[in-house]
């Protein structure tokens, strides 16, 4: 049986013991983003149009952003198993897997746009309908339409480890999940527990600091990136190892 508990703790092991690597990569991505926002900034106060327009591709670029992330240290996870050089594995992983990642995130954005506006649509029919009560009904389906969500966990490392395209990712995680939504909604509710305490005891800490506090809350969200993505991982061999009379195994599985 599957152990939420193991899984986070292999999850924050093998982000331990990469932690400089993993958190380069997400400074620095964060650091090219930052400055894209600067830049978008600056751009929208010059004309409402222009603004509109450069916050379409600012989303754009956060996926491909995104996408490298993910292919980074997925790539350099897959390449450590394989014994490959670190930076070897690190171009490797954004060669290779860069933009099948940013398609699945693009497919899986389009996916979640019908769910958010049947979330909006049917908040604003129930709370005219039934006021306080409609609204709560309202957040339990926008909780579960998020949840179910969650069965495409798997698809980064899918992409990585299987060479799988972007739908077709999306379409093994659902299948391998079947079964395991419960295990993947424990391991993102502790993770996002964990990263909410520690958040808001920097923003505590913050207040005292004041201007380096201030920078240490904004830099907590690139260091928990990682493990994220480390998360997904972990979650895919283990299921892959309950699950390997299901699936074939291959020389990169346990």
């Amino acid at each position: 049986m599957l152990s939420v508990y193991s899984t986070l703790k292999e999850t924050v092991l093998l982000w331990l013991r990469n932690f400089w690597s993993f958190t380069v990569i997400s400074l620095f991505l964060g650091s090219v983003e930052f400055g894209a926002e600067r830049l978008q900034d600056e751009i929208a106060a010059l004309h409402t149009l222009l603004g509109i327009g450069v916050a379409i591709g600012m989303i754009a670029f956060h996926l491909f952003l995104s996408a490298i992330n993910a292919a980074a240290i997925l790539g350099l996870l897959k390449g450590r198993r394989m014994r490959e050089p670190g930076w070897i594995s690190l171009y490797g992983g954004v060669k290779n897997y860069t933009w099948t990642l940013m398609l699945m995130m693009l497919l899986l954005t389009l996916l979640a746009i019908p769910f958010v506006l049947l979330f909006f649509l049917l908040s604003l029919m129930l709370s005219a309908s039934f006021g306080m009560a409609g609204g709560r009904i309202a957040v339990v389906i926008g909780v579960t339409l998020y949840l179910a969500l969650l069965k495409y966990a798997l698809a980064d490392p899918l992409i990585v480890l299987e060479n799988r395209d972007a739908w077709d990712a999306l379409e093994q995680s659902w299948v391998m999940t079947r079964g395991f939504l419960w295990y993947v909604i424990g391991c993102y509710l502790v993770l996002g527990l964990l990263q909410f305490g520690v958040t808001l005891g920097i923003g505590s800490f913050s207040a005292t600091l004041k201007g380096p506090g201030t920078w240490l809350l904004e830099l907590t969200p690139y260091v928990f990136a990682p493990l994220w993505i480390v998360m997904g991982w972990c979650m895919y061999f283990d299921i892959r190892k309950t699950r390997r009379s299901d699936f074939p195994v291959g020389i990169l599985y346990y």
